[in-house]
């Protein structure tokens, strides 16, 4: 008797409904306040039709977590020949459209638990009795693409209040690691004021970036140097960028050397740190890839005292979350960098991504070819995101390519796996 197909939502564009959530909240909470500055439109994010398919494109990365039978949602209609067949791993079934009309499924998850997935018909919590308190304590033990399906479901509004990159620089400076004169602006002469102030002093040539509150991949923000505004088209960009997004989060541009990030599961009373990554990002900040080692959580990255930083704050990050009553996956973003001065700091808690994150889907996809014996443990796994066919690269020193998505031909997003022993 096969198990009953569950659904996974792909919405790798969660940040439009995260936003319209937060700023729905905001009315509804005090109107009058101050509060009320901090309205979203969540219109504004949406993505255009070329970024939704690669939105789509990407989300098919999702099957690693899923069995035959199951279900797997994307924000537009994909070539289901743009996924190449793996060994132990059998194809979704792709779905597209309006969530509220799909078929009831009892067991559903998401990569963003937004109101667009909770509002659909198939809203039965996992794991919980009629009452929403949890039915039995949740293990984290076990491999990270089952163990997704057993976590208590979160509230959509609670979703969004904990991947707001507001409240996540107001921990930050509470935890005395926001980068120094990072802060909310609210407007073209706050941001002025901040820059007169010294704002960027602690970036080499006094760069920053302006980001949107809700953002992924490079998305929704500006990276300016010196005083506002340099010249009319960048005041013209970054007055757009206000009348569209509302405050926008102000930060130093850090000289990166070496990115990194966490993979992390938290529960009411429990905390799973999957593993570490090393990520790799290019000069504007946009996701290229990550590489982790498969069957060993550890990190050979860090030294000693980053490792212990690091750890510590992914414990008060989930503590936190707590506060928020999220639970989930969830990810931190890290870096080394070099300052003003020429030395090399270790940033620990850069973004807080209270969302399933590229770092959990590589594991999955480790776990599933360590499962299938297509990987040893210890070897090198590298999540590549790109253009090219991963078909037709070469396979050199003792790598193997390993392709998850073809280009298409609406569409050249594509993605592989690097596998290298150690």
């Amino acid at each position: 008797m096969s198990a009953k197909p569950r659904r996974l939502f792909a919405n790798l564009d969660c940040e439009s409904d995260f936003a319209l959530a937060v700023s729905q909240q905001s009315k509804n909470d005090n109107a009058e306040s101050e509060e009320e500055k901090h309205d979203l439109p969540g219109q504004a994010y949406r993505l255009s039709p070329a970024a939704k398919k690669t939105s789509a494109a990407l989300g098919t990365l999702l099957r690693a977590f899923l069995r035959q039978e199951d279900r797997l949602w994307l924000p537009t209609e994909m070539d289901s020949a743009r996924l190449p067949a793996l060994a132990g791993l059998n194809l979704p079934v792709l779905e597209t459209g309006d969530p509220a009309s799909l078929e009831h499924l009892s067991e559903r998850s998401a990569w963003g638990e937004t109101e667009s997935c909770a509002g659909s018909n198939d809203h039965q919590e996992n794991n919980t009795t009629g009452d929403g308190e949890l039915a039995a304590p949740v293990s984290l033990d076990g491999a990270l693409y089952e163990t997704l399906w057993h976590l208590p479901r979160v509230t959509s509004s609670n979703a969004a209040r904990a991947n707001d990159r507001a409240s996540c620089l107001e921990l930050a400076k509470t935890l005395g690691a926001a980068l120094p004169g990072a802060c909310v602006v609210a407007s073209v002469d706050e941001l002025a004021a901040h820059l007169d102030s010294g704002g960027a002093s602690a970036s080499p040539g006094e760069e920053w970036v302006l980001k949107a509150r809700f953002s992924a991949s490079g998305r929704w923000r500006h990276r300016g140097k010196g005083r506002f505004p340099v010249d009319a088209r960048e005041a013209a960009t970054i007055g757009n960028l206000f009348n569209r997004f509302g405050p926008l989060i102000f930060e130093p541009w850090m000289l990166r050397t070496d990115d990194f990030g966490c993979t992390a599961l938290v529960t009411k009373d429990a905390l799973c740190l999957a593993g570490f990554h090393r990520q790799d990002v290019d000069g504007q900040g946009r996701f290229r890839g990550l590489e982790i080692l498969s069957g060993v959580p550890e990190s050979p990255w860090f030294t000693a005292r980053e490792a212990q930083v690091f750890q510590g704050v992914i414990e008060l990050v989930a503590r936190y979350l707590r506060t928020l009553d999220y639970v989930g996956p969830f990810g931190i973003d890290a870096w080394r960098f070099e300052d003003a001065r020429g030395a090399i700091g270790f940033q620990p808690l850069g973004e807080i991504n209270a969302r399933m994150t590229f770092g959990l889907v590589a594991r999955a996809w480790t776990e599933r070819l360590l499962a299938s014996q297509d990987l040893q443990a210890g070897e090198s796994v590298t999540l590549r995101l790109g253009k090219d066919d991963p078909g037709e690269l070469d396979s050199t020193d003792g790598c193997r390519v390993l392709p998850l998505l073809l280009p298409g031909a609406d569409d050249p997003t594509s993605a592989w796996l690097e596998v290298r022993p150690q």
